[in-house]
């Protein structure tokens, strides 16, 4: 497919730098926290992303599709880059690879919008090189100073407290808890934690934090039944970092 020979696979000794994943020890003798305080540390890293993109037709009129997801600050580098944390699906980029036969995709933007209400455009959007549905937004450290919520391996066990935060059908910064329902593989999107928290479109790509304000997963799906949503463990989105499958796409069209 056309759009697939513009991306750019990443070399070893590129410039740029992918979060390393948590250290065993940062785990340990973590701090339960009030729910108060859960709701404020995740309102502080989580971001708001608005996508949109037209599709030029020869023969109908152009299409345009908008849509809007959430993102969370994993990591910040030596180079004053901050890397959000999101769902691969919030970048847009598998809707308009499928988007009819051969698509001409003749405007593409992400626009993100972070805690402090500032908006800038993120300068690298690195995907998992294998699809899965999680993805990584470069900004520009200059927009302002925000906290980190670093990726956590730690695993809740069946019954926990997991709280999610994000930007439900445009509700911004809504707060929701629940329990863990299950821990599953999914042939798709591997490691999964299957919460009864709300969760609605646009809150995927947000934070999934556990009692400890920990950053155990990535919100990014909601079943058919009542009370089945699905976050991509921070154990999962760790392992690709690990085998550095990421492929950086473009941030527009050429």
């Amino acid at each position: 497919i056309a759009l697939l020979l513009f991306i750019i696979v990443l070399s070893d000794d590129e410039k740029t730098t992918t979060p390393e994943s948590p250290h065993p020890e940062s785990l340990s003798q973590a701090k339960i926290r009030t729910s108060e305080e859960i709701a404020q540390l995740g309102r502080a890293s989580t971001v708001k992303i608005e996508g949109r993109f037209v599709e030029k037709n020869l023969i109908l009129s152009d299409e345009r599709k908008e849509w809007s997801g959430s993102g969370v600050i994993v990591h910040k580098d030596k180079e004053d880059k901050y890397y959000i944390m999101t769902n691969q699906h919030v970048t847009g980029f598998v809707m308009m690879l499928t988007s009819d036969t051969i698509p001409e995709i003749s405007e593409y933007k992400l626009d993100v919008m972070m805690p402090d209400g500032k908006t800038c455009v993120p300068e690298g959007i690195l995907i998992n090189s294998d699809l899965k549905d999680y993805a990584l937004l470069i900004v520009d450290g200059s927009v302002g100073s925000y906290p980190v919520l670093p990726l956590s391996d730690a695993m809740p066990s069946q019954g926990a407290k997991v709280y999610a935060m994000g930007h439900p059908l445009g509700l911004e910064y809504s707060f929701s808890s629940g329990v863990v329902s299950a821990i599953r593989n999914d042939p798709d999107y591997g490691e999964v934690i299957q919460i009864d928290a709300p969760i609605n479109p646009g809150n995927s790509g947000g934070p999934l934090l556990d009692d400890a304000g920990r950053l155990i997963g990535i919100n990014t799906f909601k079943g058919y039944g009542e009370s089945l949503n699905f976050a991509i463990s921070s154990r999962e989105i760790s392992r690709g970092l690990n085998e550095r499958k990421w492929v950086a796409i473009p941030t527009t069209p050429d």
